[in-house]
């Protein structure tokens, strides 16, 4: 598959299944504890020094040095680690559910001793339940509006994302929104055509980000790139809009792709 992809797709990333690897981890190593370590190194963002640090005390625990299974996922880790992949697009996938998610709805419908007439008219049924949930997943989107709450400082955002994105991502993104009360601007400074702002969690030392801000096009990005990765601005993005009391959220943050219109 990796050949095929290389060829067939060349500018694109490899990505390895998330669930998938997790299996393996429990059947190879058989510790559930291992297991547990292991998906924070697949599914959290770390910096390389923090990533390689808990890595090495994941082998030092567990004794995994001469686990050969361990050793060759380490070898693909740039396939796999949130660490590696972050500033490529998969918005917001790890996994191959979408496939397999599909895989699993479609056995409700056929099975395999269906003859072939009655296999193509129990898979219309099961397309068309999909379509008429994606019709009207677009028009809560486009016809309502979702509950805000009035005691949040930036009540705006939330107005203005809720007209703009659809209502799943909407959600998502709400939830960054309250998440940046727990976050603070620590410090500023100019380099060169650059505003670098300094972020970090109230009474937590060990979550320091940097947002930067380009005076020249306004080109806004932060260092856990999680806007690049999965399309979805953090709340320490947020953080920063609210210390310089923007008034919306700037359009270079709001993916075409989740517009209510697209």
């Amino acid at each position: 598959m990796k050949a095929a992809i290389q060829q067939c797709f060349p500018g694109s990333v490899h990505r390895l299944c998330g669930w998938h690897l997790c299996t393996n981890a429990t059947s190879n190593v058989k510790s559930p504890q291992f297991t547990k370590a292991f998906k924070k190194l697949l599914y959290r963002h770390y910096n390389f020094p923090q990533w390689y640090d808990r890595w090495n005390a994941l082998l030092q625990k567990f004794d995994m040095h001469c686990n050969a299974w361990v050793n060759a996922t380490y070898e693909t880790r740039g396939q796999w680690a949130e660490t590696f992949v972050r500033n490529n697009f998969f918005g917001g996938m790890s996994t191959t559910q979408r496939c397999e998610s599909m895989n699993s709805y479609l056995k409700i419908f056929v099975n395999c001793k269906l003859p072939l007439r009655e296999f193509i008219c129990h898979v219309d049924v099961a397309l068309r339940n999909i379509r008429e949930v994606e019709r009207y997943d677009d028009y809560i989107s486009k016809n309502t509006e979702p509950c805000y709450s009035s005691l949040s400082p930036l009540l705006p955002y939330l107005r203005q994302l809720g007209t703009v994105l659809t209502r799943q991502v909407y959600h998502m993104v709400r939830m960054e929104i309250e998440i940046e009360s727990s976050y603070t601007i620590v410090s500023t400074e100019r380099l060169d055509n650059t505003n670098i702002y300094k972020v970090q969690k109230i009474f937590a030392d060990d979550s320091l980000h940097t947002v930067s801000q380009s005076t020249i096009d306004n080109n806004i990005g932060c260092s856990c790139l999680q806007f690049e990765t999965d399309g979805i601005p953090c709340h320490h993005l947020f953080a920063m809009l609210k210390h310089l009391r923007m008034g919306a959220v700037p359009p270079q943050l709001l993916l075409k792709r989740f517009n209510v219109t697209a």
